[in-house]
């Protein structure tokens, strides 16, 4: 479900509160909280020398202080949080570098890694096992993918212990 359809859940009172990606403006009167913040990285090939995101950088010719990918990018469509984060640390870091394979998902884009499309955005889920043929590379200084509850106005009532909950249990996977 995308992140405009949850909002719209929540702002038009089908639910009381709802988890999901945090990104983005959110609309009038939604309030979030924040639960889990999850490490964006590079995926490439897992016979990668490569140390840093920066390896797959070059001057681009046609600027006097930006970067361009010197690999094809495996990315997700624009209207993801998810690459809306990449986008933004790029343009940040005066880097150009288009997707040049968009696919729908994070697992796909590790299939396409692996098959040699070129090296692509996102996330590290640390207890999870990496897949075979892909490796990820730390990205210090992007901010992590935030996943969070959101719900109108004050927290109150069953909002208030659902969120309570949830807090305590995603404490086990941030230690």
């Amino acid at each position: 479900m995308a992140p405009s359809d949850i909002h719209g859940l929540v702002t038009s009172q089908q639910v009381d509160v709802a988890i999901g990606v945090i990104g983005g403006k959110m609309s009038e009167g939604l309030k979030s909280e924040p639960l889990l913040k999850i490490p964006t990285v590079l995926w490439v090939p897992a016979n990668s020398k490569a140390k840093s995101w920066k390896e797959f950088l070059e001057k681009d010719p046609y600027s006097k202080t930006g970067l361009i990918g010197k690999e094809p990018l495996i990315g997700l469509p624009p209207n993801e949080i998810l690459q809306q984060l990449f986008q933004k640390e790029f343009d940040r870091h005066e880097v150009n570098w288009p997707v040049s394979v968009e696919v729908n998902s994070t697992d796909v884009l590790r299939d396409f890694v692996v098959r040699g499309f070129g090296v692509g955005i996102g996330i590290f889920i640390p207890d999870l096992p990496n897949p075979k043929g892909v490796k990820p590379l730390a990205l210090p200084n992007f901010p992590p993918l935030v996943i969070g509850a959101m719900y109108q106005g004050k927290a109150k009532g069953v909002v208030e212990d659902f969120l309570a909950i949830a807090k305590a249990h995603v404490t086990r996977f941030s230690k």
